[in-house]
This record gives C-alpha cells, structure tokens and sequence, in this order.
C-alpha cells in the first residue's frame, strides 16, 4: 500500500482524542511528503543529526517535532529551540541541560519521562518505582514543564504481552497526575508502536509512536 493508504488506515482506526506521532527515522523525505500531504503533522525523529536535517528540509511547512530518542546532554543545544516535545527525559543532569538551554532561549521546554516499564538494562528510562520520586526531583527545573509519561516495553511478536505493561502505566499516570508537582501538568501517556499501538490505546495511551506501519 501507499504511504497515504497506510496513514488513512490507521487514523480511521485510532480515536480522535488519541494523537499519531510520526517516526520518520530512516525515511526518505519524498515519503515524508507523502505523509505530510495526507495530513500527517506531527513527526518524531530518534537521532539529533537526522532531526536537525529534516527539520531544515521541511522548514517551510507546518510540521511540528519530537525528539523520542536517547537523548546526550552535550546535543540539547542543538535542538532546544526546534522541538515541540522530548519524549525521553530520563535523568536529573539531563534535566538540568534541558532547563538551563531552555531558560537561555527564553522558552520552557515541554518534556516526558522516559519509563523502563520491563527495568531491561539494554534500554534508557527509569524504573516505574523511581517515577514519583523523580517528579519531585524535577521540579527544582524551571525551564522544563513535564506533560506526561513515556513508556517503553518489552518486545514481543505477540502485542497481547505488553497490555499488562501498559496497564502498569496507566495505574501509575493516574497515581501521579493526582499529584501537585512544580513545573508539571500531566496530560500525556505516551505508549504504543507499531506491533502493539492498538493495545496501547485501549489502555489509555493518548499518543502512539508509528513508524513501519506507515511506510512498508
């Protein structure tokens, strides 16, 4: 199927308050287009470098980008004032770069926390036990607004086996957005890709990451 076929087969099944992230990593700016041109405007990149270009390739239109990688201190800089959203923010001194580069630029810089839903070590994120704790270290930054959580899960070929990953996530996004945290307003549950995004969303995820699904 096309580009546009893919991407209309997915919104018809997602709901409307549920948002599709677009993770172009490794795409060709033609599919990209092709995307865009069907109505896609949120994009996500995972590496600073291919972000940074396809965010001058696409400059003249209404795009709006994520970074959803691992992200290094020393390259914040590079796309602090060029990003909408950091899904990945999973350490104090990270936190702290984003804060100060923001405050530098005169913005507040809207970031996720990065869960390790699984604790496998191969991956970034911090342990769901380590959330709360974390939200309150984090409220010393006030270039930095959180907006929800972030979850990354074990992979499976059965997308059956995340649900109770993501039922773990919902319980405690529930738990945390009750809470009054500085610098904080929890809204987002980031949660889902492309073997398990139906999943996701019936557990309460309200932003999907798709990438494959909607170019092969």
């Amino acid at each position: 199927m096309s580009v546009k076929e893919n991407y209309d087969k997915i919104k018809t099944g997602l709901n409307e308050n549920v948002s599709l992230i677009a993770v172009v990593k490794g795409q060709s700016n033609e599919d990209i287009k092709e995307l865009y041109d069907s109505g896609q405007r949120i994009f996500a990149e995972n590496k600073v470098q291919d972000l940074i270009e396809k965010i001058d390739y696409f400059k003249d239109y209404n795009m709006k980008w994520h970074f959803i990688g691992h992200l290094q201190r020393n390259k914040v800089k590079y796309i602090i004032d060029k990003v909408d959203l950091i899904h990945s923010l999973d350490s104090i001194k990270l936190a702290e770069e984003i804060s100060s580069r923001a405050k530098k630029n005169g913005i507040i810089m809207d970031c996720l926390v990065q869960i390790n839903t699984g604790s496998e070590e191969n991956k970034y994120g911090i342990d769901m036990e380590e959330c709360e704790n974390f939200l309150s270290d984090l409220q010393q930054f006030d270039g930095i607004r959180v907006t929800g959580l972030m979850a990354v899960t074990p992979f499976s070929e059965n997308p059956e086996n995340a649900r109770p990953y993501f039922k773990k996530m919902r319980t405690l996004f529930d738990k945390v957005k009750k809470q009054k945290y500085v610098n904080a307003e929890l809204i987002h549950l980031s949660m889902g890709m492309s073997n398990d995004y139906q999943i996701a969303t019936e557990e309460g995820a309200d932003m999907v990451r798709i990438g494959s699904l909607l170019f092969y």
